[in-house]
């Protein structure tokens, strides 16, 4: 969480800026941007069973990331919609434990990690709202991402006990719900960078209100993250 706190100080040390920049911008209808995001991916559960117990204690969060582009249209100067494709990868991971194989049932033969990734192509739609005439505006957003699933796949991370490492790549599992909806929150600032580039960087959050399969739990995937884009107006 410390890649947030840093954000916000620069949003706290941008509001400076923000208010002594007093040059004037000039007006651009569209907006074509790309943008990446390093995001912190988990999971929330609920059920009447007490597995769900299990996987809170041997689960964790991981490091996930979304990358796309978008095109928004200002309705108004300080406000604008916008539509995007994105690839994501969400997920969660496991805790430490003990590797065993037939031949070695008790002493192990190494320690290892899970990682089970949810790739998604995503349509974002989302509407803008910038607050400030300058050159450093305050922004956030609200939105909708539909979601479609390309794979769900569970990868196992070993450190052998003779020094050895490997990654053990599962096969893709397609059986897991193929379709989310993703209710999406952000706020952050805007630089212009000059009369047609701008910069974002905005703190995000995101829910899935679907479950990502049915099954005796609820499982809900959902992710915050730093996006960074930039953009040229036409």
């Amino acid at each position: 969480m410390k890649l947030f706190r840093i954000t916000f100080l620069f949003t706290l040390l941008s509001f400076s800026a923000f208010a002594k920049d007093s040059t004037k911008l000039e007006f651009k209808r569209f907006a074509l941007g790309i943008h990446a995001s390093p995001d912190y991916c988990y999971r929330s559960l609920s059920s009447i069973v007490s597995s769900t117990l299990w996987r809170d204690a041997f689960e964790k969060p991981m490091l996930g990331y979304t990358g796309g582009i978008d095109l928004s249209y200002f309705i108004k100067k300080q406000f604008a919609v916008s539509l995007g494709v994105n690839y994501s990868q969400k997920g969660y991971g496991s805790r430490e434990l003990e590797i065993t194989t037939v031949a070695f049932p008790e002493g192990g033969i190494g320690k290892g990690k899970y990682r089970y990734n949810y790739n998604y192509i995503e349509i974002p739609v989302k509407a803008n709202f910038l607050f400030g005439k300058k050159k450093i505006r305050f922004l956030t957003s609200l939105g909708v991402t539909p979601s479609f699933m390309l794979y769900q796949q569970t990868n196992l991370k070993v450190k052998y006990y003779d020094g050895s490492k490997e990654i053990i790549k599962g096969k893709p599992n397609y059986i897991y719900n193929p379709f989310n909806l993703f209710l999406n929150g952000s706020i952050g600032i805007d630089c212009k960078l000059g009369k047609k580039m701008g910069l974002r960087i905005e703190p995000t959050y995101s829910y899935g209100l679907f479950e990502t399969i049915s099954a005796s739990y609820s499982e809900h995937l959902w992710n915050a993250g730093l996006n960074v884009g930039c953009y040229i107006g036409f």
